[in-house]
């Protein structure tokens, strides 16, 4: 099939080097080549700011390129590149109204404005603007429409953010949501982005100094 026909084919290039000749799938090497083996391929980035820098090479003989991204990570130098919003994936997220995480903004609280014209604010909406930005992807925001989180049914179903999900009704969660066993196993959570730290509180119990005569205590009646 299309394996085959994959390894079967190959390219052959000439070049002032001479000719290169290179499989599809399978190993790359040079035929009539005028040059030695000792060369290397330089591996560029065309930036943000139109400036081709260098961010590795591949060497021959090895398999898997030579890429230096110790100075900035991929989501950074994706940043640098301008991409048009049409050719960026697109997001449909749920959420929930629970302060300071989403809010209305103050402005569009009338109950008359249609969910779809609503803009949001909050802890949540900052984090998933940020991952927009950095990531590249573009996104529409709605309230869960039956103001739940998220609860298995008992028959199957699940009703709330994780319903939605499930029945492919959006395609991400953003909200302060608990990562537990059962919601895991229906879904994907990403690391939780804050931590609320509950526990039990007690008095710190006082030392207690026994008495020299103590040891006579249970001789009295």
């Amino acid at each position: 099939g299309i394996n085959k026909l994959l390894r079967e084919y190959s390219l052959i290039t000439r070049g002032l080097s001479g000719s290169l000749k290179s499989r599809l799938c399978g190993e790359q090497r040079t035929v009539n080549s005028n040059l030695n083996n000792n060369f290397t391929f330089q591996i560029l980035m065309l930036g943000y700011t139109g400036v081709i820098e260098k961010i590795g090479y591949w060497q021959y003989g090895n398999d898997i390129p030579k890429i230096d991204l110790r100075a900035e990570s991929r989501a950074q130098q994706q940043r640098r590149v301008k991409v048009s919003d049409e050719l960026k994936p697109h997001f449909r997220v749920t959420t929930i109204l629970e302060r300071p995480y989403v809010m209305v903004k103050s402005q569009e609280t009338n109950n008359n404005f249609e969910q779809k014209q609503l803009q949001f604010e909050g802890f949540c909406i900052d984090l998933l603007k940020e991952l927009a930005n950095d990531l590249g992807f573009t996104y529409t925001i709605h309230v869960v429409r039956d103001n739940k989180y998220g609860s298995d049914n008992g028959n199957g179903s699940w009703d709330g953010m994780i319903g939605e999900i499930i029945r492919n009704e959006a395609d991400m969660a953003v909200a302060p949501l608990t990562a537990n066993f059962r919601r895991a196993e229906m879904v994907d959570f990403t690391k939780p982005f804050l931590s609320l730290g509950i526990s039990i509180i007690f008095r710190i119990p006082e030392d207690f100094q026994p008495d020299i005569f103590s040891f006579l205590n249970p001789s009295f009646i």
